[in-house]
Formats: structure tokens, C-alpha cells, sequence
């Protein structure tokens, strides 16, 4: 397979390399720089996700539809709903390496009932 990829993988290496300082890279095990690049393998934290949620569009911390959601997430997902509510939302199944607040793009629910 390594020869059918060769030349993608050859122009992803430089191109990485362009961007990160082999010397960076060697300060890390595989391990740990897979879990820079790929996030955490770890359970997903949704309380951590619930504190750094924002709402916008007449949505609040103590809107009923909101409350719901929180109350099914919090108390009945499993960690394969749980990643793949995180993959909806974010593109990603693994949480992000140092917690939700770290996050780049803050999760966020907004209502676009018209009223």
C-alpha cells in the first residue's frame, strides 16, 4: 500500500515538516504526538463539554429544550453515543487533548425557531 501512497505521503511529510520544526517533534513519543494530533483516547467528559457550551437564539442554560439535552446526554449516553454526538458537532469523536475549555471552536446551541 506504502507504494500505491508514496508520493502523497512523501508531499504530507514535507509539507508537515514545513510547518513543524523536526526538532519539536522529536521532543514527543509516538504516543504522545499521536494524541496531539488525533485527541484523547479517554472518556468523554460532557460535564466538562456542558460548562463551556454557549447559547445563542433565545436558548439558555435553564431553556427546557436545553435542560433535555443535558439531562439524556449526562445520564443515558453511552461512550459510543457520546462520541459520536461529538463527531456531529465537532467533526472529531476524541475530546479535545486539554479539555472542552481549550477547545477552538466552543460547542454551542442556537435555536433557529423564528418567533
Amino acid at each position: 500500500m506504502y507504494t500505491q501512497i508514496h508520493k502523497q505521503t512523501k508531499a504530507f511529510c514535507a509539507g508537515f515538516r514545513g510547518i513543524i520544526n523536526d526538532d519539536w517533534l522529536r521532543m514527543f513519543s509516538l504516543p504522545e504526538l499521536q494524541k496531539l494530533i488525533s485527541g484523547d483516547c479517554s472518556s468523554i467528559d460532557l460535564t466538562d463539554l456542558k460548562k463551556n457550551v454557549r447559547y445563542l437564539g433565545g436558548y439558555h442554560g435553564n431553556h427546557r429544550v436545553i435542560l433535555w439535552f443535558w439531562d439524556i446526554t449526562l445520564n443515558e449516553f453511552t461512550e459510543q453515543e457520546k462520541s459520536a454526538l461529538l463527531k456531529f458537532v465537532t467533526s472529531c469523536s476524541r475530546p479535545p487533548l486539554m479539555g472542552f475549555f481549550f477547545n477552538v471552536t466552543p460547542f454551542l446551541h442556537q435555536s433557529c425557531r423564528r418567533e
